[in-house]
């Protein structure tokens, strides 16, 4: 018979048994709290431009589609009017535009409860005093991949620092669709010339007029006619021409233009690439996709573009969500020759391995003299970015969180997001891994570069 001791010693045994475990919970609690922290908020280097930051409330864009009907795909455009109020003039309000809108994007929208949208509008109009005039075209980007859905912002930011001619203008808007708020959408330009855009005259029958050009894996099932894309000697991708294009003779003109073009790329040899290339349009390109470390630079959203009688020149950025840190990469890892990138760190090259002339380009020495003297020359430009992209994203944050109470994503992995960036569950937090990962990327390349500086 156990005596009264002996059964409080056992009761006493449990209790502290009880107890380490509680302690042992409380301690996992608190460790995982403080590995929040650590994953939302960064180095804390940002922590000043957050606290400061006067919010702002965006304009709105108001679409109400005819007799309400849903936007079910990305082929057809159903009718609209469309409406915006809240915006930074009074003269940008509007009410009633008609147009038609249809669903845009590919992954996106496919994999995307948040979709992506295209916009003709009947009139030329500047929404929300977007760019430096009116016209028909509008894209709204949904950002839904990426959760400070300032990467987009940023590249097209950098591109005009870095003083590009062609970059679509973009304004941040808060999206409404038949009455149903959807959410923080960025408003850009559409990718095409214009006269209030990138003004070349692509009209007519004659062979040597403008061309905008798409290197898209995509292009064969996206044209409606065999001239709309062509082949460059082996390269396996197609180019698909954006551009007003009338038959036959205009594509064996531009494609026969692009074979030459890229044998003079692919040789190396300076002089016969100047004849044909914009190279300064090519060094700048070539930074922005590098620094970007962007995954689609070597067969989709990368455009080029002639003038009647001019040269190629890199220009057009487009689609930067799956870059800046935002990739794991690990879809293009599995497959069969793709080359083992580090598409989420800060360090690496990738434009400099997945795009074919920039492979070659990057292989010759004056290339990469000309690449690290232009580096070198826009350090401001990149500190100038950096304070941009804090100083906005961190100012939406409350519209964010609106955004993040209708889209419940935080914390959720979307696509080929990073484990790192999925952990991070506030939109702050979102911003300053941002900050912090272009930080460390113009630091490292600054260092890779440094050694093609002259002594």
């Amino acid at each position: 018979m156990k005596t009264a001791n002996e059964n409080g010693n056992k009761t006493k045994i449990k209790s502290q048994r009880r107890m380490g475990r509680g302690r042992t919970l409380s301690l996992l609690m608190v460790f995982w709290f403080l590995f929040e922290i650590l994953c939302s908020c960064g180095d804390g280097k940002w922590a000043e431009y957050r606290k400061n930051s006067e919010q702002v409330t965006l304009p709105n864009i108001c679409i109400d589609t005819e007799n309400g009907a849903e936007i079910a795909d990305r082929e057809h455009y159903i009718g609209m009017t469309l409406s915006a109020n809240n915006c930074r003039e009074e003269r940008y309000n509007l009410t009633n535009v008609s147009g038609v809108v249809r669903g845009r994007g590919n992954s996106s929208w496919d994999f995307c409860e948040k979709k992506s949208y295209r916009l003709k509008l009947d009139l030329k109009i500047n929404l929300l005093g977007t760019g430096k005039g009116g016209d028909r075209d509008w894209v709204l980007i949904s950002n839904a991949r990426e959760k400070s859905m300032m990467r987009n912002y940023a590249a097209f930011s950098l591109a005009r620092r870095m003083g590009m001619e062609a970059v679509t203008a973009c304004t941040f808007t808060n999206l409404y669709i038949n009455g149903e708020y959807m959410g923080i959408y960025l408003l850009t330009e559409a990718v095409e010339f214009g006269e209030n855009r990138l003004d070349i005259d692509d009209e007519g029958e004659n062979t040597d007029i403008g061309y905008l050009l798409e290197l898209d894996r995509r292009a064969i099932s996206d044209s409606e006619h065999r001239y709309e894309y062509f082949y460059v000697n082996d390269w396996a991708v197609p180019f698909a021409v954006k551009s007003n294009i009338t038959g036959e003779a205009q594509n064996a003109f531009i494609r026969e233009w692009m074979e030459r073009a890229d044998d003079a790329i692919c040789s190396g040899r300076r002089e016969a690439i100047e004849e044909l290339v914009n190279v300064d349009s090519a060094v700048d390109m070539y930074i922005l996709e590098e620094f970007t470390k962007d995954r689609d630079v070597g067969f989709s959203s990368f455009f080029l573009y002639k003038r009647p009688g001019g040269k190629l020149t890199f220009g057009f950025p487009w689609d930067f969500d799956l870059a800046l840190g935002n990739d794991s990469g690990e879809d293009r890892l599995s497959e069969k020759d793709s080359p083992k990138l580090n598409y989420k760190g800060t360090s690496g090259l990738v434009a400099a391995k997945l795009n074919r002339w920039f492979t070659a380009l990057t292989g010759e020495r004056w290339f990469m003299e000309l690449v690290a003297q232009r580096f070198d020359q826009l350090s401001q430009q990149f500190n100038e970015l950096f304070t941009e992209v804090a100083e906005v994203g961190f100012s939406m944050s409350g519209e964010a969180d609106r955004n993040y109470d209708r889209w419940k994503v935080m914390g959720k992995r979307q696509l080929f997001e990073p484990t790192k960036v999925a952990r991070i569950r506030t939109y702050g937090g979102q911003v300053e891994y941002l900050l912090s990962w272009m930080e460390e990327r113009h630091e490292w390349l600054e260092k890779y570069f440094a050694e093609y500086l002259p002594a």
